[in-house]
């Protein structure tokens, strides 16, 4: 489907799509870093707390400035993660989808130069 998505609106030359496994995957180095990254590990797997939030720190280094990674997870499994957990980034969102839950992590702000607003 996200394959799809991406053909009807004619983005191949800014999107890549890699089906790897979560806990292994390596991102690739992009030049401006990746703006958007959709995780989806299997459900089981995801209440090992200290395994993903190693994968996020990975993934961390390839987000661009503005980037935003996407965890999918179903509801009851990721109440209480702990945002802290995972150096360089924080918290964003949470929502609640059906029997789903996202949780979405950015790069935190960067503090203002002076003279910029």
């Amino acid at each position: 489907a996200l394959r799809e998505n991406i053909n009807t609106l004619s983005i191949h030359a800014t999107c890549s799509v890699l089906a790897e496994n979560a806990w292994t995957m390596r991102p690739p180095r992009v030049a401006d870093g990746f703006g958007l990254v959709f995780l989806d590990p299997p459900y089981k797997d995801v209440n090992d707390t200290v395994r993903l939030a190693d994968l996020l720190g990975r993934l961390s280094h390839a987000l661009s400035a503005e980037g935003v990674i996407v965890l999918r997870y179903e509801l009851g499994l990721l109440r209480d993660f702990p945002g802290d957990l995972v150096p360089g980034l924080v918290v964003a969102d949470r929502r609640e989808i059906g029997r789903m839950g996202l949780m979405l992590f950015a790069l935190p702000p960067t503090p203002a130069v002076d003279g910029e607003r």
